[in-house]
C-alpha cells in the first residue's frame, strides 16, 4: 500500500479498518469530515521586512526546502499548532506577524479509495495569496501570479479601502472592530473552494500543503505596516458530502496511536484556553496544547542531540479515544552505529509527562504513567558522559499497550563538544529554593534530617543548572514566604545572640552538592519596613515590625520574635553579631565574602535611615537590587555602581539585559573592570504557564537568568480559591511577582521531580554555554571561521524572531538541527573529534 510503510502498526491497522468500513458503506453515508477543526498542522514562517519604498518584502529568514509540499517530506522539525491555529493566524491580521512573507502549512488526511473520492472539497478563508498542494501536486492557486514562486513572491494587492476609512484615515488597530467599518475589514478575507482531483490522491495517508503569501502594503496610506499581517489562514475545512472513498478523521482516532512530538511541543490531556501573560509589553503566550497527533502521520524516530557532559531529551505521545491502561515503555541499549560504544544504562531514563491539577499541559516527568489518562507523552532523557565517543547512537523504545507493541527507533547524536562542569559555567544563574515549601508539603520539622534530605534533592537539580546564588532568609514573612530563618536567635541573659547551625548545615549541603556560591544574599529587608519610590516603585512611610526566628535550644521549638528595627536602641549589636557570624562562617569555608550582600531592594527602595544604618554596621557590604534602573540612575564609575538612593550594588538584576559583555550592543559595552555582577530576569519570555519551548529558547540572548523559583509548589489557595505558592507573597508592588517562575519541579514521593519546563531550561542553559563559547571564539578565529560562526548565530536569531512572530507558542524552524550545527562547529573550534551529521541520520531518518 503506497504511503503506509513508515507508519506505526497501530495507525496501519486503524486505517485498514477504516478502509473496509468506507468501502462497505452505501453511497448515502453522509458528509465525512476528513480534517476537522483543531487537527494538528505543521507551520513554517518566512519573515521579511516591509516598507513603503519597496514593492516586495525583503526576506531575511530561510525559506523551506523546495520540496516542502511533497508527501514524504519530513516536517517533524516544524512548529505544530492545533486548536489555536486559526486564532494565531486568522482574523484581520492585527497584532500578528506584520513581517510575514510566507506561511507554509502541512497536514495529512486519509483516503480509502481515490477513484471513489470525487467530491472531497477544500474550503479556505485566508489573507494574501494561496497555493494548495496535494501530495506535492499543485491543485489550486489564487491571488498569486502564474509560474514559479519564491518565498518573497507577493500576492495581489488589496484595495486601499481594506485598510482605510472613507476619509482616508487608517482603520482602527483591532482584530474585532466595531460594526461601522466591518465591511472594509472583511475585504482582507479571501476565499477559495476547490474539489481535490482524484488523480492527486492516493490510498492511505495523503499530504495537504498550503502556501500563503503576503501582500505588499507599500501603496496603502497607513503608518506602521508591521502591525498588520497580510498572510494568514482564517478557516479551513476538508469534507466530502457523499462520504465515499474518504476516511473520516474521527474514525482514524478510534484506535490507540503513537505519534511523534519534539520535546518543545505542548501536549495536554485536557487543553485549556490560550493564556496571554499579564505583562502588556511582552508576548508571554501559553498555546493551546495538542492532545492527539495526526493519525495519518508516519511514526518517525525519536531524534536527540546533546554535548558530552550535557543532557538531551525526546518524546512520543501515546493516545486513545478513552483512558489508557497498562501502558509500559522500555528502552533498549543505545549503541554507537559503528559498534564502538554504548551509552551507560544509568545515563538513560524513560519518564512519563503527566498533567497535574491546575496545570496547562503534561509537565511533570514522573517514573510511572498517569492513571486513567487518554493522552500520555513518553519521554526519553539521556545524560551524556564527558568521555562518551561522539557520533550516532541508536536503540529502540518499545511501547506496549492494549495488547499491542510498537517499536519506536531512537537516534541520539552525541556531539564532539564537551560542556563544562555546571559550577564552571559562564552563564550566571540565580535560582531560589524554598525550604518552607518542602517542610510544609511533606509535613517535616524545619531543619530536621528529613527536611535536609528533601532540600538536597532540590539542590541537585539546581546544581545541574549551575546555580550561583545562595539566598539566606533572615527576616520572615517576606515575599518568598519564609516562615523560619536560616539564622535564628537564642536568648542569652537579657538579650539574644545569633545561632547558625541551620545556616551552616544548609551552606555545607550546597557546597557539597554544587560548590561554593558566587553570591550570598542575606534577606533582611522587605517592603513592610517602609519604602522610597523609584521608577514604578511605591512610597510608604509605614514601618511594620521586623520579625525573625527565635530558637529554644532545649526543646528545638521555633517561634517568631520581634527584632530591634534598624536604628532602634540595641539594633547595632543585634545585627552586627549576625553579619560577623556569617562572615566568619564563609571565611572558614573559603567563600569570598566580598559578595556577601544585603537583600533585597527593588523599584521600591529602603528608607534612607535604614540604608544608612546598614552601611554604618557594614561599610563594605553592598546590595542585591532587582529594579528597572531606567533613567536617572548614576552611571557606573571606576567599576562600581551606586544606585539611586545611595545603594552600592553588588548584584544588579534587570528585567532584561545580559550579564556578559558579549551580549551587549557595541555602543553599550559594560566596563570590563566592573566589580559587581549583573543578571537578567526574563519575565516577558517565561512565566509559570509558559510552554516548554519558551523555556528552551529563553537563554539564547542573555547569558544570565535570575529569580527563578525551583520548588515553590502551590501549597494553599488564595481568597478566590486559586492555587497559591509562597513565591509572590504580595509586597507593596504585588503585581511585579505574577510574571515570575515559582517552580521547575513538582512534588514526588521523596522530593522534587523535574518537569518538562525544567528539562527545557536545563537544555537551554547548556545552549547558552555553547553560544558563549562561539561568541568568545571569534576573537581568535580566522576570517573564514568568523563567517561560519556568524552564520550559525544569525540562523538562531532568525529562529527567535520567528518564535516571537508566531506568538511565542512555536518556533517553526528546526531548533534541534540548529543546535546540532552549533555543537559541531564548537567541537571543530575546540579541536575535539566530532562524528555524525544531523541531516544524515542512521537509516535516512524514516524508519
Amino acid at each position: 500500500m503506497e504511503g503506509i510503510g513508515a507508519m506505526s502498526k497501530s495507525v496501519f491497522l486503524c486505517i485498514l479498518c477504516c478502509v473496509a468500513s468506507v468501502i462497505a458503506a452505501p453511497a448515502s453515508a453522509g458528509v465525512v469530515d476528513a480534517l476537522p477543526a483543531g487537527s494538528p498542522w505543521r507551520v513554517y514562517l518566512v519573515c521579511a521586512q516591509q516598507d513603503r519604498h519597496r514593492k516586495a518584502p525583503v526576506q531575511y529568514t530561510t525559506p523551506p526546502p523546495a520540496d516542502w509540499p511533497a508527501a514524504d517530506f519530513d516536517d517533524s522539525g516544524w512548529g505544530r499548532y492545533g486548536a489555536d491555529l486559526e486564532q494565531t493566524l486568522g482574523g484581520y491580521g492585527f497584532d500578528q506577524a506584520g513581517n510575514t512573507a510566507m506561511l507554509a502549512l502541512r497536514t495529512r488526511f486519509g483516503i480509502a479509495d481515490p477513484a471513489a473520492a470525487r467530491d472531497l472539497t477544500l474550503a479556505l478563508e485566508y489573507r494574501g495569496g494561496v497555493v494548495v498542494y496535494v501530495n506535492g501536486i499543485e491543485v489550486a492557486r489564487q491571488h498569486l501570479p502564474a509560474g514559479p514562486l519564491t518565498a518573497a513572491s507577493a500576492a495581489e494587492d488589496y484595495p486601499p479601502e481594506a485598510f482605510v476609512d472613507p476619509a482616508g484615515a487608517a482603520l482602527a488597530r483591532a482584530d474585532r472592530p466595531a460594526e461601522e467599518h466591518r465591511d472594509r475589514y472583511e475585504k482582507r478575507i479571501r476565499k477559495l473552494t476547490v474539489t481535490l482531483p482524484a488523480s492527486a490522491l492516493r490510498r492511505g495517508p495523503n499530504t495537504l500543503a498550503i502556501a500563503l503569501h503576503a501582500t505588499s502594503l507599500a501603496k496603502v496610506p497607513i503608518g506602521n505596516r508591521n502591525e498588520w499581517s497580510t498572510a494568514g489562514l482564517c478557516s479551513v475545512s476538508l469534507t466530502s458530502k457523499s462520504g465515499t472513498g474518504v476516511i473520516a478523521y474521527a474514525d482514524a482516532l478510534k484506535q490507540i496511536t503513537v505519534s511523534n512530538a519534539t520535546p518543545m511541543d505542548t501536549i495536554a490531556v485536557n487543553p485549556r484556553h490560550r493564556q496571554a501573560g499579564f505583562l502588556w509589553w511582552g508576548i508571554t503566550i501559553t498555546p493551546v496544547a495538542i492532545t492527539r497527533g495526526n493519525p495519518f502521520d508516519p511514526l518517525r524516530p525519536i531524534r536527540m542531540v546533546g554535548p558530552r557532559g550535557g543532557t538531551c531529551s525526546g518524546q512520543v505521545v501515546v493516545s486513545g479515544p478513552s483512558a489508557i491502561s497498562g501502558l509500559k515503555a522500555s528502552l533498549g541499549p543505545l549503541r554507537h552505529i559503528q559498534g564502538t560504544a554504548t551509552l551507560p544504562a544509568q545515563a538513560v531514563q524513560v519518564r512519563y509527562a503527566t498533567q497535574e491539577k491546575d496545570e496547562f499541559f503534561c509537565n511533570a516527568l514522573r517514573p510511572r504513567p498517569a492513571d486513567g489518562a487518554a493522552v500520555q507523552p513518553v519521554w526519553v532523557l539521556a545524560d551524556v558522559p564527558r568521555d562518551q565517543p561522539p557520533g550516532w547512537y541508536t536503540g529502540t523504545l518499545t511501547i506496549s499497550v492494549a495488547g499491542r507493541t510498537t517499536p519506536v527507533p531512537v537516534q541520539l547524536l552525541v556531539a564532539g563538544w564537551t560542556l563544562l562542569d555546571p559550577r564552571d559555567n559562564a552563564t550566571l544563574v540565580s535560582m531560589y529554593q524554598s525550604p518552607d515549601t518542602l517542610a510544609e508539603y511533606y509535613t517535616l520539622p524545619y531543619w530536621s534530617d528529613g527536611h535536609f534530605a528533601m532540600i538536597e534533592k532540590s539542590m541537585r537539580t539546581m546544581a545541574a543548572m549551575g546555580n550561583d546564588v545562595l539566598l539566606v532568609p533572615v527576616v520572615i514573612d517576606n515575599y518568598l514566604g519564609h516562615k523560619h530563618g536560616l539564622v535564628r536567635w537564642v536568648r542569652k541573659g537579657n538579650g539574644y545572640e545569633p545561632e547558625f547551625s541551620a545556616f551552616e548545615k544548609y551552606l555545607d549541603l550546597q557546597t557539597k552538592v554544587w560548590g561554593k556560591p558566587k553570591v550570598v544574599t542575606l534577606s533582611v529587608w522587605k517592603h513592610d519596613f517602609g519604602t522610597r519610590t523609584w521608577f514604578r516603585g511605591m512610597k510608604s512611610d509605614v514601618i511594620k515590625p521586623c520579625m525573625v526566628t527565635e530558637l529554644d535550644p532545649r526543646t528545638g521549638e521555633m517561634r517568631p520574635m520581634q527584632a530591634p528595627h534598624f536604628g532602634e536602641p540595641g539594633s547595632e549589636a543585634f545585627w552586627k553579631a549576625m553579619t560577623d557570624g556569617v562572615r566568619r562562617i564563609l571565611k572558614q569555608r573559603g567563600i569570598d565574602d566580598r559578595f556577601l550582600l544585603w537583600g533585597e531592594a527593588f523599584d521600591s527602595r529602603p528608607l534612607e535611615q535604614h540604608r544608612a544604618f546598614l552601611a554604618k554596621i557594614e561599610p563594605t557590604m553592598r546590595w542585591q537590587i532587582y529594579s528597572h534602573f531606567d533613567g536617572g540612575e548614576p552611571a557606573p564609575k571606576d567599576g562600581k555602581f551606586i544606585a539611586h538612593g545611595g545603594f552600592e550594588v553588588g548584584f544588579r538584576i534587570n528585567p532584561g539585559g545580559g550579564a556578559l559583555p558579549e551580549f551587549a550592543p557595541e555602543n553599550r559595552k559594560p566596563d570590563p573592570n566592573r566589580e559587581y555582577l549583573v543578571a537578567a530576569v526574563q519575565r516577558c519570555e517565561i512565566h509559570h504557564t509558559s510552554s516548554p519551548l519558551s523555556y528552551r529558547a529563553v537563554m539564547r540572548t542573555s547569558g544570565s537568568i535570575a529569580r527563578i523559583g525551583l520548588d515553590f509548589w502551590p501549597i494553599g489557595t488564595d481568597s478566590r480559591g486559586r492555587p497559591r505558592s509562597l513565591y509572590g507573597c504580595p509586597p507593596n508592588e504585588g503585581w511585579l511577582w505574577r510574571g515570575h517562575v515559582p517552580y521547575l519541579t513538582v512534588a514526588g514521593g521523596d522530593g522534587a521531580i523535574l518537569t518538562t519546563r525544567g528539562q527545557m531550561l536545563l537544555e537551554s542553559l547548556q545552549e547558552s554555554e555553547l553560544f558563549i563559547a562561539l561568541v568568545r571564539a571569534k576573537a581568535k578565529a580566522s576570517p573564514e571561521m568568523v563567517k561560519r560562526i556568524d552564520g550559525c548565530l544569525a540562523a538562531r536569531r532568525n529562529a527567535m524572531a520567528v518564535g516571537k512572530a508566531l506568538s511565542q507558542a512555536t518556533i517553526s524552524l528546526d531548533w534541534l538541527g540548529m543546535s546540532a550545527d552549533e555543537y559541531a562547529l564548537a567541537a571543530q573550534i575546540a579541536g575535539e573529534a566530532h562524528d555524525g551529521d544531523w541531516r544524515t541520520p542512521p537509516g535516512g531518518g524514516n524508519q
